[in-house]
Order: C-alpha cells, then structure tokens, then sequence
C-alpha cells in the first residue's frame, strides 16, 4: 500500500467514529496568563505530527481559540513544519459537550496546497492539538460559520472527529532534526531525552499515545531500547535508538511503533 492511500485509510477510521462523543464539563471562562501547551506540526516526511510544547499568554481569552492561533503561527524548532494554509485566521472556537467547533477563514480551503498526505497533516494537527485540552473529544470544522465536508479534494470531513487508533505506519528519522536536538542537549536543554522511556512517552504523543498512558523500559543493549506502552488497554511496543551518538549523553529517537 502507497503511503498516500496509509494515510487515508487512517484517516478515514478517525473521521468516522460516532458522532456522538460523550459529554464533557463546560469549558472553563478565558483566563489571564500564561500555560504550557502541546501543538502538534507536521514531520519533514509528512508521516506524523510531531509535539511541540509551547508556553503561550492567554490574554484574557479562551484556551482552545489560542492553541489554534498558535498553531497557524507554525513550529518554533527546526525539522518541524506548519499544517495551517498561510493566510488563513481562526473566527472563533467553542466547545459544547466535549466537541470543539473551530471556524476559519476562507483561506483554510483557498490556500490549502492539497495532496492526501497534507490534507491528514492539516486535519491531524487540530485533532492532536485540541483534544490534548481538558474536556476536548473531538472537533467539527467551519470555514465562515458553516461546516464543510471537504478540505481540498482528498479527505472527506464530518462533525465530531476524534482521534481514532494508534498509528502505527512506518517512522522515518529526521537526521538533521536529531543533530540538533543532540545539540540542544550539549547545551543542557531538553535533558530528558536521554532517557528512552520518557522519550517513549513525550515523543510517543505523534502516534496517539496521552503522557497518562503507562510505559515501561523492557529492553535497553547499547544504543538500543524497547518500551511498553500501554493505551485504551492495548499494549503496543515502542522501539528506540541513539541516532546521534551512544552514551549516556546521546539522545534516543523512536524508530517503530508496533
């Protein structure tokens, strides 16, 4: 099977979960400040969604419509690229009974450059992104306050998409991305990805997994390691290895998920 018509199929089982997501508590009043957030952008392959933790300044207004503004300003880090058509503006987010209602521009649709693989990276963003949030299952998207029922020719949207399974297609390392992270770490910033497990369970985020999901270190010989991860009681295995250098100062990168 081509990767086009992988990413489809995955998709496909995302988008036609029940529509009917079970309620969730009100989403809470806009709040002053600031709060660390996970957006999610698309990888150099255009495979998954990579997690990028971001603290952002609410300035008084709500969650889920930052988190999306923050999303179309595109990644902060390098290997990472935005999912967002360039000109497209968010109108509005509301939340009622666990569904996010998020309204664009017209530019969403206009600008969108199309293809399978981008259409799944758009769409998998704002699931990933907004269903990290408290009292978040799912989301309907609008382009000027009506739904629609296609992006850009390749993937059919309908109301209330929620995540769906665990993706587990073929991971592809950004050696580029990975020089840099490994220089992030010289620098002693993002220490923790020296430490296979938390990198199972950070990184593991790109194929659905929650940080509240159980890991467990199985294996770890040289440069390489296994982890359990366990979600919606399904246990998957998640290999890693040291793409950089070996070591306790090398940083690990998740290769498969099985």
């Amino acid at each position: 099977m081509s990767r086009a018509a992988w990413f489809l199929s995955v998709m496909l089982v995302v988008m036609m979960l029940p529509g009917c997501l079970r309620a969730c508590r009100p989403t809470p009043e806009p709040e002053e400040g600031e709060v660390t957030v996970t957006l999610y952008f698309a990888d150099f392959m255009a495979q998954h969604t990579i997690p990028e933790d971001r603290e952002i300044d609410l300035a008084g207004r709500p969650l889920a419509l930052r988190v999306v503004e923050e999303l179309i300003e595109g990644p902060r880090t390098p290997g990472l690229h935005a999912t967002i058509p360039g000109g497209t503006r968010v109108l509005g987010v509301t939340v009622v009974e666990g569904v996010a209602r998020v309204d664009f521009s017209r530019e969403l649709v206009d600008n969108h450059p199309g293809g399978s693989a981008g259409e799944a990276m758009t769409l998998r963003s704002l699931i990933f992104t907004l269903t990290d949030l408290e009292g978040v299952e799912g989301i309907t998207i609008l382009v000027e306050g009506e739904p629609i029922t296609l992006l850009a020719g390749h993937v059919e949207l309908v109301e209330n998409m929620g995540r769906g399974p665990i993706l587990t297609f073929p991971i592809f390392v950004d050696e580029a991305r990975a020089g840099w992270l490994q220089q992030e770490v010289d620098a002693g910033r993002q220490t923790w990805r020296c430490d296979p497990l938390e990198v199972a369970r950070r990184d593991g985020r790109m194929a659905g997994f929650r940080l509240t999901d159980a890991f467990r270190l199985l294996a770890r010989t040289g440069g390489e390691a296994v982890v359990a991860a366990t979600h919606g009681g399904k246990t998957y295995t998640i290999k890693l290895r040291q793409t950089v250098r070996t070591g306790p100062r090398g940083i690990w990168t998740i290769t498969d998920i099985d």
